[in-house]
């Protein structure tokens, strides 16, 4: 009887550790954000810049390995 009455008080379930309990999820995203969003977003200001830069003349390399001189820039498009 009193091994019942043992179980019974042991089983309360208390909540405790509820914000700590999403401290590991909030460093994660935080990690996530720093490591990989972040240098992504700057690589692509960076190549934006670049995109901008370029002018008449200049040799280029496309993603696919061709190489060309640039002859024409227009708003939207870059003739080689």
């Amino acid at each position: 009887m009193f091994a019942i009455l043992f179980l019974a008080q042991s089983t309360s379930t208390s909540s405790g550790g509820g914000i700590l309990g999403l401290l590991p999820l909030v460093a994660i995203f935080g990690a996530m954000y720093f490591l990989l969003l972040r240098p992504q977003r700057k690589r692509t200001k960076q190549a934006q810049e670049l995109q901008k830069s370029i002018s008449e003349g200049d040799e280029v390399i496309l993603n696919s390995g061709i190489y060309g001189f640039v002859s024409e820039v227009n708003d939207t498009f870059v003739w080689l």
